[in-house]
């Protein structure tokens, strides 16, 4: 049996760091850091800021037009309004209350490319059917020049979808 060469060894080794370093896994891309503290642009935007509201999709009003971004590998948490918001990012679904409210949506978020991508599943209460319906919203965070895009799909009990941006503008520090 002839045992491989020191030179021959090396040249694997170099070999295997060269293509796993080809290799990156998902938690490792190059993903864009959404923290900071942002502010509302009504005159950018097609909305206004909600948080989920158990008896409607469209939400109610946010009470703030300031957000705030931590980041961590694991999930994004995002607070406005006194509401805190957690994203999970390890392919978990979970209510996205950070306090575990009834009535938020279930779901959680994914990198597509330089978007964080957040799935959810709104329970909602409908009178026609005396019964609660489960209904999708998507939502997208970008960061461009200094601005956060949160484009927001929602399905309507009626199953329709309306589609709004908000833009916030990054707070100087």
């Amino acid at each position: 049996m002839r045992m491989p060469s020191i030179s021959g060894v090396a040249c694997a080794l170099v070999t295997l760091v060269v293509f796993s370093g080809t290799q990156v896994p998902g938690w490792a891309q190059n993903t864009p850091d959404l923290s900071g503290q942002w502010v509302f642009v009504e005159e950018r935007s097609t909305a206004t800021p909600t948080v989920p509201r158990i008896f409607n999709t469209t939400g109610a009003p946010a009470g703030s037009n300031e957000l705030s971004i931590v980041q961590t590998p694991a999930a994004v948490n995002i607070t406005i309004g006194g509401v805190e918001f957690t994203y999970r990012l390890d392919g978990t679904e979970g209510n996205v209350s950070a306090d575990g409210r009834a009535g938020f949506p279930i779901g959680g978020g994914a990198w597509a490319g330089q978007r964080l991508v957040v799935t959810l599943t709104q329970e909602v209460f409908s009178a026609a059917r005396s019964d609660y319906v489960k209904v999708p919203i998507v939502e997208t965070y970008s960061v461009a020049d200094g601005a956060l895009t949160v484009g927001r799909t929602r399905t309507h009990l009626d199953g329709s979808t309306t589609s709004e941006e908000l833009v916030y503008m990054e707070v100087s520090q």
